[in-house]
């Protein structure tokens, strides 16, 4: 395309050097026009990308929660905020459209006023006598011959901008500067360690001037179940996440075996630690593979092994296709204790040395909750644990308790010791079991589980 064009342009200056450059005159200054016509192309393409992802987002969470727009009767307004999102991606696109049909306009132009120069500055040469009306026509064909490259690349200016604007998303998400970075030092952890974690004068902020940790200090020993305790927003899922380096203490270090979790690779220190989740997230894929993602390559028996402790084989062994069953979009096939027990294989296959449970048995019947709880004693076993715990019943077998209190560990202890220190902890579970109260249906006088629980000590 390029050589076509300089080509063309060079024989048209070798018949009349002139006429070439009056010719040559209109290209430079539809090309001026056509970059200041072509600027706002970016960004209105790039409100382009941007509408079309908030209408993707929008129709995402509509189908996600279908079931809560229809039982709180919102389909009508979520249609009508569909509508507008659907109404303002057609106006972007038609300004775009109309900004692309101007520019093909300007391509009919240029060659409208190229050739309206040839033949009118040509005219005046030929009355001039300087040069021949066959030296025109030559120079009108070779004009419309280099044309079509000239409005390739006037066209390709626009498409560059539409590219550009849609490389703009991509890019502002590849250049982002992940928080948590392994550093060039980073060692393996070590292979002898028995999983002891040590927060030492810890504190933690999302944003700055906002702790949600405060000088948190505390040591937990191989093999111990610890639970995390305390109101909602008091930081025990940002303290767990810390173990695991989703992020980095603002002050303080975090310890793994006595090795600084920053000074360990990120493979090797996840590789430690494992997370049974609340909600448990399963991929749109069989079951096999969803298992298989806690440790890849894992052999058959490893899986089955997995399954069995986590008590998922019994319902698994029921379906037609075995681990090979598809799970659906998050699981949706699964019940909600189904999905916990394969969240359990998972980190059975796994093998971690730390594990942290956020409370996987809240939302499950008793019958689920018994067989879950089976399986988690399995997973818990020679393992260092830390549960967080919104029900308190799920934490007095609990070798320590730690209590958080907007970012601070105000109270640590057994089950009993917290109860007698009539502190936050026994404010808590009161509040929670205060619906046990002193009598049943038939009047009959009972203990409330505080009483209970201190009578059994």
């Amino acid at each position: 395309m390029l050589v076509v064009l300089v080509v063309g342009i060079a024989i048209m200056f070798s018949l009349s050097p002139p006429l070439a450059l009056a010719a040559g005159i209109v290209p430079p200054l539809v090309g001026g026009a056509a970059s200041v016509l072509t600027r706002p192309f970016r960004p209105a393409a790039r409100r382009v990308q941007e509408k079309l992802a908030e209408l993707n987002e929008r129709l995402q969470e509509n189908l996600t929660g279908m079931h809560e727009v229809v039982a709180f009767g919102q389909e009508q307004a979520q249609a009508m905020r569909l509508t507008t999102t659907l109404r303002e991606l057609l106006r972007l696109r038609m300004r775009v459209g109309l900004m692309d049909t101007a520019l093909q306009t300007g391509q009919g132009l240029f060659s409208i006023v190229v050739t309206l120069v040839i033949f009118g500055y040509g005219g005046y040469l030929v009355v001039q006598d300087q040069t021949t009306l066959g030296t025109i026509v030559a120079m009108r064909a070779l004009f419309m011959h280099v044309l079509r490259p000239a409005e390739q690349l006037f066209g390709l200016v626009s498409s560059l901008q539409k590219t550009l604007a849609s490389a703009d998303r991509v890019y502002a998400f590849l250049d982002q500067t992940p928080q948590v970075r392994e550093r060039a030092w980073a060692r393996a952890p070590r292979q002898d360690g028995a999983g002891s974690v040590v927060f030492e004068n810890v504190s933690f902020a999302y944003h700055a001037h906002r702790p949600v940790l405060r000088d948190v200090s505390f040591v937990t020993h191989p093999g111990e179940l610890v639970a995390l305790v305390g109101p909602s927003g008091a930081g025990k899922s940002t303290l767990a996440s810390l173990i695991a380096r989703f992020y980095d203490p603002t002050e303080g270090r975090v310890l793994l075996d006595g090795m600084d979790v920053r000074d360990l690779t990120l493979s090797g220190l996840r590789g430690q630690v494992a997370t049974v989740f609340q909600d448990t997230f399963l991929f749109a894929t069989t079951i096999r593979q969803n298992i298989a993602f806690g440790r890849e390559g894992a052999s058959e028996d490893e899986l089955m092994g997995a399954l069995r402790a986590a008590h998922a084989w019994e319902f698994i062994e029921r379906l037609p296709e075995g681990m090979d069953t598809m799970v659906g979009e998050r699981g949706v096939q699964l019940s909600e204790g189904q999905k916990q027990r394969l969240a359990i294989a998972r980190a059975l296959l796994r093998d971690p040395r730390i594990l942290i449970l956020d409370e996987p048995t809240s939302a499950l019947d008793a019958r689920s909750e018994h067989l879950l709880q089976s399986a988690l004693d399995n997973l818990m076993a020679g393992r260092t644990t830390f549960v967080i715990a919104h029900r308190l019943a799920t934490v007095q077998r609990a070798d320590r308790i730690l209590v958080l209190d907007e970012g601070r560990v105000v109270e640590q202890g057994t089950h009993l010791e917290l109860l007698r220190r009539r502190g936050l902890y026994r404010e808590l579970y009161e509040l929670q079991f205060a619906g046990y109260a002193q009598t049943h249906e038939e009047g009959l006088s009972v203990a409330s589980p505080l009483a209970r629980a201190l009578h059994s000590a």
